[in-house]
């Protein structure tokens, strides 16, 4: 009995990686509620499906940490979309 508290409570500790963990998360969720919303002839960043064979010579395809800073920036800069 003792033991399973021991274990509840130690899960209940929270460490900084934990939270920067949670910080993180909510900054990746959003990241992909805006990326969602951009429109292919609307936006400058956006998701183009069909892999390699649609991307022509000389496309910035952005990913990891790379990606993160570019949906950041272009959120910076957005405008608030108008209704519709």
């Amino acid at each position: 009995m003792d033991s399973k508290i021991t274990v509840d409570r130690e899960a209940r500790v929270a460490s900084p990686q934990a939270g920067a963990a949670l910080t993180d998360d909510a900054r990746d969720a959003a990241r992909y509620r805006w990326l969602r919303e951009q429109h292919w002839n609307e936006a400058t960043l956006f998701v183009v499906a069909g892999g390699q064979y649609v991307v022509r010579l000389g496309t910035d395809c952005p990913s990891r940490e790379r990606l993160d800073a570019a949906i950041d920036e272009a959120m910076a800069t957005a405008q608030p979309a108008s209704g519709g």
